[in-house]
């Protein structure tokens, strides 16, 4: 700290000094203009006492010397911002005008020296004495400045009154030198402690630049990981978007049982890794703020009964007692947000329980409702508490075991809950077990008549999208290919485009199709907008448009949501697939 440095260090640090210089020209003018009225006092006071022709000459000169004062406080600002702050050079300029001022006002006290006026010479040794020890006040940041004027007025003073008084003046000379004395040494603790406060100050100031240095470099480095992320994430959508469609085409080619329980594994496998996909995918749209609430009532027990036939067949596996208490509450929130909220606190209950139970219950406190679920499991240590909800942490899972998850569903029911307005907490007991408590806002108990709104479900279409004329557009010839061969196996005929460009040729020159699937991220620069713009400039009617995208960046899936087309994110499902197809065009 600055505070414990050497005073000569602070007295040669040249941004102190600079800055103390800065503050006395700051404050020069306003003393200045009070110190016009000072002269103009004593002139009036001897005006009929000394020569006026010597009262006006000395006046005069301090009107001179107060106006290049003023000159040379406005040029400071002007002068440092062109050329720099020069310091000795401009204390020198300040210095040289101290040391005119004291001489004025030190050979007033000898110029109107009347013996047998007692009273003036009082009054002006009470000025000239005054503005001495107002230096402390405007000179402190300069002492060079104090030393010239309070050493030359004081000086001349004593020396005065020293040669022309009798021995009570003499004696008066003598205090006056230790006055002198006195001042200096105020005036050097006044300029150790303002000089501590401006270093103090850099300090303060260095810290805030460090802080936010280091900040704007945890922002990049943020920004530079979400890019990396978004850009691998798309990558390894490409091929698994691929594989899934192969693997959608082979299986009605499999026959023996051999070949189909291998076909069950490969699935499986690819299940796991869109898992990932898909957990990634929503921590980006999260992140984008492309989720928002459709808000309803709804009982609760809805949502609770659909979450107990889900995860009945787990609990019956790893031999688990599972419990869902049953509840008259209504709710008025997103029933399919907050079911994906709990679905996530109850998936990361059963996985780090091996043994007791897992209970979900809810309950009303004023006009907010509880819910909570209760698990047996290992519980969480203290240290570890406030690192649950980051995405990937995971608890005694040093070694990325995958059948213990991802470390990202307690993120995610983070995030969501934020969106619902509400308040997500827990309580935990090392070696006891755990307790997520979710708290919404906006619930009230269930009314006797009240008729529960029916939680909207995607209702399948009849029909069949066989026969059907697809266009696939994509940048990844593996991709077309994949597309082409399930679309075929589904009884559709296809034609791929690499590109805007090859898509427009196939639309202009051989047939509209029935739908469009397009990648939304296309070749040159170009996107699923592009090829929608221009569509609506000249294809009537409009042919459906599905986006299929393997971005997962904030932006682009907000440029994708704004076409107002269905999005789908890789790798796709094309039970999705045909359902959307269903819905755009039902037979």
């Amino acid at each position: 700290m600055r505070g414990t440095i050497e005073e000569h260090e602070l007295i040669n640090d040249p941004a102190v000094r600079g800055q103390a210089l800065k503050f006395l020209f700051a404050e020069l003018p306003g003393i200045t203009t009070i110190q016009f009225s000072f002269p103009v006092a004593v002139v009036v006071m001897y005006w009929n006492y000394v020569d006026n022709a010597q009262l006006l000459g000395w006046m005069a000169s301090l009107f001179i010397l107060y106006a290049l004062r003023l000159s040379l406080a406005r040029n400071f600002n002007r002068q440092i911002d062109q050329h720099g702050l020069n310091i000795e050079r401009w204390g020198g300029y300040f210095t040289f005008t101290s040391l005119a001022a004291g001489m004025l006002w030190g050979s007033a006290g000898a110029l109107f020296y009347v013996p047998d006026q007692a009273t003036l010479v009082t009054l002006l040794y009470v000025i000239i004495i005054g503005t001495a020890a107002g230096q402390i006040i405007l000179t402190a940041n300069w002492l060079p400045a104090l030393y010239a004027y309070n050493c030359t007025a004081l000086g001349i003073l004593s020396l005065n009154l020293l040669l022309r008084g009798d021995g009570a003046q003499q004696a008066l000379a003598v205090l006056l030198l230790l006055f002198l004395v006195m001042v200096i040494r105020v005036a050097r603790q006044a300029r150790r402690m303002i000089y501590e406060g401006i270093a103090l100050r850099f300090e303060n100031l260095k810290l805030v630049r460090q802080f936010q240095d280091e900040k704007r470099v945890a922002e990049q480095a943020n920004m530079a990981k979400t890019r990396f992320l978004a850009s691998a994430n798309h990558d390894l959508r490409q091929p698994v978007q691929a594989i899934k469609m192969f693997a959608h085409a082979l299986k009605p080619e499999l026959v023996s049982q051999r070949s189909k329980d291998l076909f069950n594994d490969f699935n499986a496998s690819i299940r796991s890794l869109s898992d990932l996909l898909e957990a990634l995918l929503d921590l980006s749209k999260l992140d984008a703020g492309v989720i928002t609430p459709t808000l309803s009532d709804f009982k609760l027990t809805t949502v609770f009964n659909q979450l107990l036939r889900e995860f009945l067949p787990m609990a019956r596996t790893k031999q688990l007692k599972y419990s869902v208490r049953p509840t008259s509450v209504v709710l008025t929130s997103d029933p399919t947000l907050l079911a994906d909220l709990l679905r996530n606190l109850l998936a990361n209950a059963f996985r780090h329980v091996s043994s007791g139970g897992v209970l979900m219950g809810a309950r009303i406190r004023s006009d907010r409702c509880v819910i909570e679920v209760w698990d047996t499991g290992p519980g969480i240590s203290n240290e570890e508490r406030v690192r649950i909800f980051e995405p990937f942490y995971q608890i005694n899972n040093i070694e990325r075991d995958k059948s213990q998850g991802l470390g990202l569903g307690l993120a995610i029911c983070k995030q969501l809950a934020g969106i619902l307005n509400a308040k997500l907490d827990f309580c935990s007991r090392p070696g006891t077990g755990t307790v997520f408590r979710l708290t919404l806002f906006t619930s009230q108990a269930i009314p006797a008549d009240f008729q529960s709104t029916t939680i909207p479900t995607n209702k399948p279409y009849s029909g069949t999208t066989r026969g059907r004329h697809v266009l696939v557009v994509d940048d990844d010839q593996q991709v077309l290919t994949a597309m082409r061969a399930a679309l075929e196996s589904m009884g559709m005929s296809c034609d791929t485009a690499n590109g805007l460009e090859q898509a427009i040729h196939i639309i202009q020159h051989q047939r509209v199709p029935d739908h469009i699937f397009c990648d939304h991220r296309l070749r040159g620069g170009m996107t699923s907008l592009d090829l929608i713009r221009w569509l609506e400039r000249h294809i009537k009617p409009l042919p459906p448009v599905i986006i299929i995208t393997g971005d997962t960046s904030p932006d682009r899936l907000l440029e994708a949501r704004s076409s107002g087309c269905p999005v789908l994110h890789k790798p796709i499902d094309m039970e999705d697939v045909q359902q959307i197809m269903l819905e755009q065009r039902p037979d």
